[in-house]
């Protein structure tokens, strides 16, 4: 469901499902990020140590702006994740230039507290339904090779395993999603 109206040139501003509350990242969303980047289980899952608070927060602002400069284009965007009930930031989620090719990449990141609850294919789900409304039909997506529940996802949302990438951080498993109806 959209519950704002379009900001921007065409980019939606928050979409509610059930349990959570996804809104366009803001400057006021660095500290969420930060916890994010600081958490143990998420870096763990990029194969590196904990990132110290005072690096996670350098990292987290340089991501943030990038986040935010993402293309004024209908249908793409980073959000910010929610849960509903109690209001707590749990992950984000959305649409980005995928850094080789430019095309719409799919991603998302939530804190180890979130994982196992379904909130990763929810989120997933509404972004994915508003990138189609807006006619984007393509769309990349890529995790580590080990990353099965994140794997799961993709594949329940559709999208097909193409093969694996070399990537600084270990080998990424790639997939993509194609709509045609």
């Amino acid at each position: 469901m959209v519950d704002n109206p379009m900001t921007g040139a065409g980019r939606i501003g928050r979409l509610v499902t059930p349990r959570l509350e996804l809104r366009l990242l803001q400057v006021g969303d660095l500290a969420d990020i930060v916890t994010l980047h600081s958490d143990p289980g998420v870096m763990l899952g990029r194969n590196v140590d904990a990132t110290p608070e005072d690096e996670a927060a350098a990292t987290a602002a340089a991501w943030l702006a990038t986040a935010m400069a993402t293309p004024d284009r209908a249908g793409w965007g980073m959000y910010r994740v929610g849960e509903r009930a109690a209001g707590l930031f749990i992950g984000r989620c959305g649409l980005r230039p995928e850094k080789q090719t430019g095309e719409p990449e799919l991603a998302y990141s939530y804190l180890t507290r979130a994982w196992g609850r379904g909130f990763a294919t929810e989120a997933a789900s509404a972004v994915l339904r508003e990138a189609l409304a807006f006619g984007i039909t393509r769309i990349v997506a890529e995790t580590l090779t080990d990353n099965v529940r994140s794997q799961r996802v993709l594949q329940k949302l559709g999208f097909t395993r193409c093969g694996d990438v070399p990537h600084s951080d270990g080998r990424r498993a790639w997939y993509r999603f194609a709509h045609y109806g």
